[in-house]
């Protein structure tokens, strides 16, 4: 005998998992976070304050006791990037949902790439945990 499961609870169910991401997509909890640099180094960072709303993104991070802000403010074609207030011409926004069954499926990695930091160029990657 096959259980069958109505497609009105699975759609509850997945409309639940998206509402709970969005009511905690600027909770620091949700959220980590590393830089990794193009010779595959990879730096811990903390991440002080977030905040994706759809007049962009912007995230407060600690590296090595020094404060910056990244930034991702909406362009005509793109996302703009910035670093401490300073424009990343060749700067990109990265989303990739990386969902975990049953138990995170709303798991999604965001990341800056490329981004100059400290002489080179870096990967700032975020992860939300949801």
């Amino acid at each position: 005998m096959i259980a069958t499961i109505p497609l009105a609870t699975v759609l509850k169910e997945i409309a639940g998992f998206l509402k709970n991401a969005y009511d905690h997509r600027n909770d620091l909890q949700q959220w980590e976070g590393n830089v990794k640099a193009a010779s595959g180094d990879i730096t811990a960072l903390t991440i002080k304050s977030v905040s994706l709303e759809v007049t962009g993104f912007k995230f407060v991070v600690e590296i090595g006791g020094h404060e910056h802000t990244l930034q991702a403010l909406p362009n005509v074609h793109e996302m703009l990037v910035k670093l401490d207030g300073q424009e990343e011409p060749d700067g990109r926004v990265v989303f990739a949902p990386k969902p975990a069954f049953p138990s995170h499926p709303l798991h999604f990695h965001l990341d800056f790439r490329p981004v100059s930091f400290n002489g080179g160029p870096v990967t700032f990657e975020f992860r939300f945990k949801g």
